[in-house]
């Protein structure tokens, strides 16, 4: 659950790999080839003890107690009660100060990925503009239940980007990022927010990139690493699109995702616990 440290040079900061969720949801067992009977929360911790920045912040404290309080479908999506895995509960674990969270960079607002904020009352909440007034206008069905309102009240979000564009992020050939928001820095990381709408009207990819190299975390741009590689499937696909506002766009992400990760682009997403597994694995040693 807990990932050991990344043992960096001094001069750039590590990178810690933590689930803050457990879900156990119908699709798990409905597509046993794509899921491995779970699907976690995959949030990152950068920084030293004097200050850190959350990727994405999973279930809050009280969500991990009473997982009900998320509503109807977090129920269908298997949540279940697992207080221990609380990022705010995990920073003790690893003898770094709450406290010191300074930022949260979101890849998006749904319930899982959101709730932990209210534990960090005095971070900054970074997020894609057009993100920020999704969650606000929730105007559809699905919007109403996946972005709960209680989680964001008294949040006072930084939002990034402009909330009308229709644009998303591209790579060149040569390796190049075009479209990319700037966000922070942290001890030697640059944190980029990736527009990739689809999932969600404003969802993000979040990029960390200098001296040690880079990695993109894709939030739920897919669910299961065999997306990048597997044909969908009927069951599968109808799965995809009752969860991703726009699929279509939402399909055009996995393409180009496809194309980075076999030009040797570190990617991984929030849910896939294999993806999870490994990422904990990697950081026991040095690279």
């Amino acid at each position: 659950m807990v990932a050991a440290d990344s043992r960096t040079p001094t001069s750039v900061a590590p990178i810690r790999h933590i689930s803050c969720g457990l879900a156990r949801p119908l699709g798990a067992r409905l597509f046993p080839r794509r899921f491995q009977g779970h699907m976690e929360c995959h949030c990152l911790v950068v920084g030293e003890a004097d200050r850190l920045v959350l990727i994405d912040a999973g279930l809050s404290l009280e969500e991990q107690e009473r997982p009900k309080l998320l509503g109807p479908l977090a129920r269908s999506l298997g949540f279940v009660a697992a207080p221990e895995r609380a990022a705010v509960r995990q920073l003790a674990e690893l003898g770094l100060d709450p406290g010191a969270v300074t930022d949260i960079v979101m890849t998006h607002l749904d319930l899982d990925h959101v709730g932990g904020v209210r534990d960090f009352p005095e971070a900054r909440v970074h997020v894609h503009a057009r993100e920020a007034s999704a969650a606000r206008a929730r105007r559809s069905f699905g919007e109403k239940l996946r972005y709960r309102p209680y989680q964001l009240s008294g949040v006072d979000l930084v939002t990034h980007g402009d909330a009308e564009s229709e644009a998303v992020a591209t790579r060149t050939a040569d390796g190049q990022w075009v479209g990319t928001i700037p966000v922070l820095e942290i001890g030697g990381w640059r944190v980029e927010l990736v527009p990739f709408f689809g999932h969600t009207r404003g969802h993000c990819g979040v990029r960390l990139h200098g001296e040690r190299g880079e990695m993109l975390h894709v939030g739920d741009a897919y669910y299961d690493r065999s997306e990048l590689t597997l044909p969908g499937g009927l069951f599968f696909d109808f799965f995809r699109r009752t969860l991703n506002v726009e699929p279509r766009r939402a399909a055009t992400v996995r393409e180009c995702l496809r194309e980075w990760a076999d030009n040797g682009v570190e990617v991984f997403s929030s849910h896939d616990p294999g993806e999870f597994a490994r990422a904990v694995e990697a950081t026991r040693s040095p690279r």
